[in-house]
C-alpha cells in the first residue's frame, strides 16, 4: 500500500543504463553505477550528497580538489597556533540553514572573533591615501542598512532560496532592474553601502552599474540581518568552519573521487548519463547514474564536457562572472592591527558609491592574534588567473610603500593560504531579465536528466517541494491525510506535538498542489479524498480558490465540505499540516492519499 512513484520513476532506467555500462567499461578502470552523479564538491554538492544519501539514494560525488568544501579552507598558523577561517567567514542564518551542521553533529555555538583596527582608506593604484573619504558613522549606517532592508523585504519571496518565485519578464519590480547606484539614491542609503561592498558586494566588479538584484543575491537579506543583529551569523563551536566538511568526507567516505574531473560525458534526452572522469592516478573512471546534478559554477567553459545542447548554450553564454580570490599574506611592509581598503580619490567625505572595479584589491586587514598575518580578498576579471592577481597585489603593496603610505622594508610578499574561487556571481544585463533569462534558466532544470537544484534531483518533482515534505509524502500510508494550510490557519497552535508542521513560507497553495499531483495518488476506496473548509455565515471567501485548487490539483471529483472548527479537529489527526503563504481566506485544503499503483518496469 505504500507504493511511491519516486521509486518508480527512478528505476525505468534500468535496461538503458545496463547497455552503456558494458559499452562503456572497456575505456574505464572501474565503472560505478549510482542514482545520481554529483559533480562538484562545495557547499551545494557536499549537502545534495548528505541529503540523497538521506533519502535512500545511491551517490557519488566528483571533486577537482583533494577535499571538499569549495570556499571553505583552513589554516593553521605555525608560529601563533592560531586556526584562521579562509574564505568563508560565518553561516548566515536563513531560515533552517543550521539544521544541516546539527545534521553534521557540528555545533553551531562558537563565536567570531573580532580585532579592533586602525582602518586606513588608500588609492591602491597610487599608493596614496584617499585623505577626503570618511567612513559613515555607525548612527548613519545603521539607519541606512534598515532602510536597505526594508526594501529588499519586499522581494525576499522572488530571490530566496532561489528564482523559483520570480515574476514572470513584464512584471518584473523596477527596483530589481535599475542599476544598484539608482537604487541606493531612490531609497538614500549610501551611507550602508561601503559595508555593503566591503562584505561581498565588490565581487561584482563594477558594482554600483549591475542590476540591483544580483547586488541583492551577493548582499542580501540574510547577510543585512545578521549586521543589524537581527539575524545570526554563525561558527563551528571550535571556530573551524571546516569541520562541517570534514564530518561530511567522513558520512561519504569513498563514495567521493577527489582530485578529478569530468573529461566527457553523454546526456541523452532519454534517461540517464554517462561521465568519463579523470583521476588523480591517472586512470579514468566511468559513472552511469540516473541523474546528475552540477553543483559547480555553470560557465559556457566549465560545462564543455558535458555534451551543451543550443538551449543550454544560449544561457550560458549569456552569463557575466567575475573571478575572487581570497586568502592569506604576509609582507614586512605591513602595519599589525591596520586595515588597508582600496578607495577612489573622490571629493567630498560623504561620497560612499564610488569603488575600484575589477580588476582590483579590496582589501588586506591584519589578523588577530598573529604576529603578521592579513586576509585579503581580490577580484579579477575573466582574463585574469592565480599568478597574475598575486602579482596585482604585489604592486599595490610596492606602489604604497613608493608613495610613503607604508614604510620601506627589505622583506618580500608570501602567501600561506592563496584561494582562487573562480568565476563567480553570474549576471546578466537588464534586458536579459526582461526577456525572460530567468525562466529560460529554470527550464533547463531536470532536462537531459540534469539538474542545478537540489531539489529537483528525481524526476517529475517540483522545486516547490521541499526535502521535508518530499520525506513526508513518502512515509504517508494508504488513509494518511496531509492538510495544506493557508497563512491564517492557526497550524502550530492545534497542531498535537506528534503532528510535523512543515513551513512552505511564499508558496501558495495552488503551487503546493500543482507540485504534489503527480506524487500523491488521491484515495478513490468509497471515500472523498479532498477536504476544503466551509464557508462561515455571514463571510465571504475567494470565489477564485475552489476553481484554482481543482485545476492544480486535476481534479474534478466532488470535495467535502467541512464546518470550520470540524475542520480544524480533522486537521489534529492529519499525518502532517504544511504551513505556506497561501493568502486568499479559506485557502486550506486537506487531501486523503490512496493506493499508488505500481508500474511494471
Amino acid at each position: 500500500m505504500r507504493g511511491s512513484k519516486m521509486r518508480v520513476g527512478l528505476s525505468f532506467v534500468t535496461a538503458a543504463l545496463l547497455q552503456r555500462i558494458v559499452a562503456g567499461s572497456r575505456c574505464c578502470s572501474e565503472v560505478i553505477s549510482r542514482d545520481v552523479a554529483v559533480v562538484g564538491g562545495g557547499a551545494a554538492g557536499a549537502h545534495a550528497a548528505v541529503w540523497l544519501r538521506d533519502n535512500g539514494k545511491s551517490v557519488v560525488v566528483v571533486e577537482k580538489a583533494d577535499q571538499l568544501g569549495g570556499h571553505t579552507a583552513f589554516y593553521q598558523d605555525p608560529a601563533s597556533g592560531k586556526g584562521i577561517n579562509v574564505g568563508v567567514q560565518a553561516w548566515m542564518e536563513y531560515k533552517d540553514t543550521f539544521d544541516f551542521p546539527k545534521r553534521m553533529n557540528v555545533s553551531t555555538s562558537g563565536s567570531m572573533e573580532f580585532t579592533t583596527l586602525d582602518y586606513k582608506y588608500v588609492d591602491f593604484k597610487t599608493g596614496l591615501p584617499v585623505t577626503d573619504f570618511t567612513a559613515p558613522a555607525p548612527n548613519d549606517m545603521y539607519p541606512a542598512l534598515q532602510r536597505y532592508l526594508d526594501v529588499l523585504d519586499k522581494y525576499e519571496d522572488m530571490v530566496l532560496p532561489g528564482f523559483l518565485n520570480f515574476p514572470d519578464p513584464g512584471s518584473i519590480p523596477e527596483d530589481l532592474l535599475m542599476p544598484f547606484g539608482e537604487f541606493v539614491e531612490k531609497y538614500d542609503i549610501a551611507a550602508a553601502v561601503p559595508q555593503i561592498w566591503d562584505s561581498t558586494a565588490q565581487g561584482l566588479g563594477d558594482t554600483m552599474n549591475v542590476p540591483t538584484l544580483f547586488v541583492v543575491q551577493a548582499s542580501g537579506i540574510p547577510m543585512v540581518r545578521a549586521l543589524l543583529g537581527v539575524g545570526a551569523a554563525a561558527v563551528p563551536a571550535s571556530g573551524r568552519l571546516y569541520e562541517l566538511y570534514e564530518k561530511i568526507a567522513e558520512f561519504l567516505d569513498d563514495d567521493v573521487l577527489y582530485s578529478s574531473t569530468v573529461v566527457s560525458a553523454t546526456r541523452p534526452d532519454e534517461e540517464g548519463v554517462s561521465l568519463k572522469v579523470h583521476g588523480a592516478d591517472g586512470k579514468l573512471t566511468c559513472i552511469e547514474a540516473k541523474r546528475l546534478l552540477i553543483a559547480f559554477e555553470p560557465t559556457a567553459e566549465s560545462m564543455k564536457p558535458f555534451d551543451l545542447d543550443e538551449t543550454e548554450k544560449e544561457v550560458f553564454d549569456k552569463f557575466q562572472y567575475t573571478t575572487v580570490y581570497a586568502g592569506i599574506l604576509q609582507h614586512p611592509s605591513l602595519e599589525v592591527s591596520t586595515a588597508y581598503s582600496n578607495r577612489l580619490p573622490e571629493p567630498g567625505s560623504s561620497n560612499y558609491t564610488v569603488f575600484p572595479t575589477a580588476s582590483q584589491v579590496g582589501r588586506m586587514d591584519y589578523i588577530g592574534g598573529t604576529k603578521d598575518l592579513f586576509q585579503f580578498t581580490a577580484v579579477g576579471t575573466d582574463e585574469d588567473t592565480s599568478e597574475s592577481m598575486q602579482q596585482l597585489i604585489a604592486r599595490s603593496i610596492d606602489t604604497m610603500v613608493e608613495a610613503g603610505t607604508l614604510p620601506a622594508s627589505n622583506g618580500t610578499l608570501k602567501f600561506p593560504a592563496f584561494a582562487n574561487h573562480g568565476k563567480m556571481h553570474p549576471r546578466v544585463t537588464a534586458q536579459d531579465l526582461r526577456d525572460g533569462f530567468i525562466q529560460k534558466q529554470l527550464g533547463l532544470q531536470g532536462r537531459r536528466s540534469t539538474c542545478r537544484n537540489t531539489k529537483m534531483v528525481l524526476k517529475g518533482i517540483s522545486p516547490v517541494i521541499s526535502p521535508d515534505l518530499l520525506k513526508v509524502l513518502a512515509e504517508m500510508g494508504h488513509g494518511d491525510e496531509i492538510v495544506l494550510a493557508d497563512a491564517h490557519f492557526p497550524s502550530h497552535s492545534i497542531c498535537p506535538p506528534h503532528i510535523p508542521v512543515l513551513r512552505a513560507d511564499g508558496i501558495t497553495v495552488s503551487r503546493l498542489l500543482a507540485g504534489i499531483s503527480p506524487l500523491l495518488e488521491l484515495d478513490n476506496y468509497g471515500v472523498v479524498p479532498v477536504i476544503m473548509m466551509e464557508v462561515v455565515k455571514g463571510d465571504t471567501a475567494d470565489a477564485t480558490v475552489e476553481g484554482d485548487f481543482r485545476a492544480s490539483l486535476k481534479y474534478d471529483g466532488e470535495i467535502e465540505k467541512l464546518e470550520r472548527f470540524a475542520f480544524y479537529e480533522r486537521a489534529k489527526k492529519a499525518f502532517a499540516i504544511v504551513a505556506t503563504g497561501e493568502t486568499r481566506k479559506y485557502g486550506n485544503i486537506i487531501l486523503k492519499k490512496g493506493v499508488t499503483p505500481i508500474e511494471q518496469e
